[in-house]
């Protein structure tokens, strides 16, 4: 199992280097999680609060399910269980789905495993667009969310290309730890709420975060909703981020 500490310290850059010493590792050995920001007091009253960091050992999900990719593809040269290839997804039945989904769950389990999670369960639920979300559930699981959730894009890049080999279809899967993604897409739109309200006050663009394509997506979406503002994606590679523009 990847070490894990919860730090606390006046900042965020020193509950993280406290967190580092502690586990006795390198800066490029760790990635973390901010769990709570500090707080200074309020003109004066009421207490501090320090940043709760955690540290973690980093486990690189596509490197270290690349070794195993081979081995669990290599089970079968055609898709198993059925022979999905001529389906589209609009085409599946339900119980083609549930197939699908079991061969998703043993596959998440086997890489989530490898990679050092242990006693773990895969929770099964049904998206919003009809999607599968497997939530894997457990004990130090941080490890297997990455900073920004990037060790979860990864596992879900894996899970996914492996079934769509084995199936012989492609349909939506998406890969949760501890529900972390809806956690952090109330935060996103919460986030992107706050941004409205500024450019419609301001009435100048405002510049979001840099995001990932998914949290990008998340902001889009609850920017159609909105009257009075757009959106869109500017920048490049990990620079990327979404502006919201107040109509004119």
């Amino acid at each position: 199992m990847p070490k894990e500490i919860i730090a606390e310290a006046a900042s965020v850059e020193e509950a993280l280097a406290e967190g580092i010493n502690q586990l006795g590792l390198s800066r490029e050995e760790v990635d973390f999680e901010v769990i709570e920001e500090p707080a200074k007091k309020h003109f004066g009253f009421g207490n501090a609060k320090p940043a709760k960091v955690r540290v973690f050992e980093t486990t690189n999900v596509s490197e270290t399910a690349s070794t195993i990719v081979d081995e669990i593809i290599a089970d079968t040269n055609e898709p198993s269980q059925e022979n999905f290839n001529s389906l589209e997804e609009a085409d599946l039945t339900d119980e083609q789905i549930d197939t699908i989904a079991d061969e998703a769950i043993a596959t998440v389990k086997i890489i989530a495993e490898y990679c050092g999670a242990k006693n773990i369960e895969i929770e099964e639920y049904e998206g919003d667009e009809g999607e599968v979300i497997l939530d894997i559930v457990g004990d130090d699981l941080a490890f297997l969310i990455g900073r920004h959730g990037r060790t979860i894009e990864a596992l879900q890049t894996v899970t996914s290309a492996i079934v769509t080999k084995r199936m012989g279809v492609r349909f939506p899967i998406v890969v949760d730890v501890e529900g972390y993604r809806h956690r952090r897409k109330q935060k996103v739109i919460e986030i992107a709420m706050k941004a409205v309200e500024r450019a419609e006050r301001s009435g100048r663009p405002v510049s979001l975060r840099p995001m990932s394509p998914q949290e990008r997506r998340m902001v889009h979406i609850a920017i159609r909703e909105v009257q009075g503002v757009t959106s869109s994606s500017e920048g490049s590679g990990d620079n990327r981020h979404v502006v919201i523009i107040p109509n004119a």
